[in-house]
């Protein structure tokens, strides 16, 4: 399988998760990384890593996988949209 092909296939199956779909959802009105914290908590069980490093590892999997729709605006660290890939 091709690297694409791989990004494809993981993106897919990423994006059903419940969690990641909710993740996405408040993306849509844009997502600062405190809110994307504070919702990561309602959304996983507790774990010994903080909500702040459990966010940064999502929003990393976001940016590689969902790269051609998601982007981190530098300028805020907010997780939006692409511009031109449309709100749901």
């Amino acid at each position: 399988m091709s690297e694409a092909a791989f990004r494809t296939k993981v993106a897919e199956r990423f994006s059903t998760m419940p969690a990641v779909r909710a993740i996405l959802d408040a993306a849509q009105n844009d997502l600062s990384d405190a809110v994307a914290a504070d919702l990561i908590t309602t959304l996983v069980e507790a774990s010994d890593m903080g909500p702040a490093v459990r966010w940064q590892i999502v929003r990393e999997w976001l940016t590689y996988f969902l790269r051609d729709k998601y982007e981190i605006a530098p300028q805020s660290f907010v997780t939006r949209l692409r511009p031109g890939a449309g709100r749901d």
